[in-house]
């Protein structure tokens, strides 16, 4: 029997992949990502990092290795602190309002948009991506050559003279303009300007968030990952793994698990959980003093989800597919601290040790 023209049949995997590939370009996406330019003058005299001149990294599963910018190592925040919370003799100090350090970070921006643009145009039918940039911000004009240049994704990039303190940047820009543009996209995303969230990571959340969440009440999670400069991954905030005890399944989907720390300076949610998001305490009230930190944890107790419980998971017992990159701790960047010394594993090594 003759098969329609037009139609692909149900046996055949290819069609029906390519008829998936075409739904989902009717989608529409809006990405907020903050990008501070820490200059020289005010508080980025008090923002330092450490840089080790050797690579101090055990081994672990191969992946994506990521080149740093200089001969530089790594840098670490103020706060951070090695396994045994002390820096070596060995280390220099390299302060964040380093010409060296922000070339490094507008490089890492400028790939990441980059990134988007020839990836997500996979995935969706338009992407409209808002670059929240500081007042004074020394790469912004920079920052809008290279979005002139992007053929897909079309990429605005705001200075916001208007902040009492710059510290509100991570926060105030991205929640009132996804706020006022709820009923104009289908997805919503937000991220740091050195965290890579790739197209993998994404097509993830469209296949399993809302289905999750429907029948659950849980959310999905991305997860960061930073390699050293053998391309060795390692989750870039897990302190400590999980146990196997707290995996659970669900029908059709498969099993999952909820991590020992869920960050990832990343979220994206489809316009149903963005709804529940923004009219929620979460939206509107920081965790904690730290903006930035606030900012980029996300929806972490949707409405459905138990009072007390862990309601953000991942995929079990691989989150591979989930990872999105750290990529200032990346490479030469990189050094082993308490939140970066669990192997990646293949996705695995937040439940078993590798």
């Amino acid at each position: 029997m003759a098969h329609a023209r037009g139609h692909p049949r149900r046996d055949d995997p290819g069609a029906m992949r390519r008829r998936r590939h075409f739904a989902a370009q009717n989608m529409s996406l809006l990405v907020h990502i903050t990008y501070h330019d820490h200059s020289d003058h005010g508080d980025a005299q008090m923002l330092q990092s450490v840089l080790p001149k050797q690579d101090p990294t055990a081994a672990a599963d191969t992946s994506l290795a990521i080149p740093a910018a200089s001969n530089t190592t790594l840098l670490l925040n103020a706060n951070d602190t090695t396994r045994s919370g002390i820096i070596p003799h060995n280390w220099i100090i390299l302060r964040k309002s380093s010409r060296t350090w922000r070339d490094h970070v507008f490089s890492l921006l400028t790939a990441n948009l980059q990134a988007i643009d020839s990836g997500y145009a996979r995935l969706f039918s338009s992407v409209d991506v808002v670059v929240d940039v500081n007042d004074g911000n020394a790469y912004a004009d920079r920052l809008r050559n290279v979005a002139a240049r992007l053929r897909f994704a079309r990429v605005v990039v705001h200075s916001h003279e208007e902040l009492d303190t710059p510290f509100h940047l991570a926060w105030t820009p991205h929640r009132k303009h996804m706020t006022s543009r709820l009923s104009d996209y289908d997805w919503f995303m937000y991220t740091e300007e050195d965290t890579f969230v790739p197209a993998t990571a994404l097509r993830e959340q469209l296949r399993l968030q809302e289905t999750l969440f429907a029948k659950t009440g849980k959310l999905l999670s991305f997860v960061r990952v930073a390699n050293n400069t053998r391309g060795i991954l390692y989750f870039a905030d897990l302190g400590r793994r999980s146990t196997p005890e707290s995996l659970f399944s669900v029908p059709s989907l498969g099993k999952f698990g909820s991590l020992s720390f869920s960050f990832s300076a990343s979220w994206a949610y489809s316009r149903r959980l963005m709804e529940l998001f923004v009219n929620s305490s979460e939206w509107h009230n920081p965790k904690s003093s730290d903006l930035r930190a606030s900012a980029g944890t996300g929806f972490s107790q949707p409405p459905g989800c138990a009072s007390g419980s862990r309601c953000v998971v991942v995929t079990a017992p691989s989150a591979a597919n989930l990872r999105v990159y750290h990529l200032a701790r990346c490479g030469r960047f990189y050094v082993r601290t308490p939140s970066t010394c669990v192997p990646f594993c293949g996705g695995k090594g937040w439940l078993i040790r590798c």
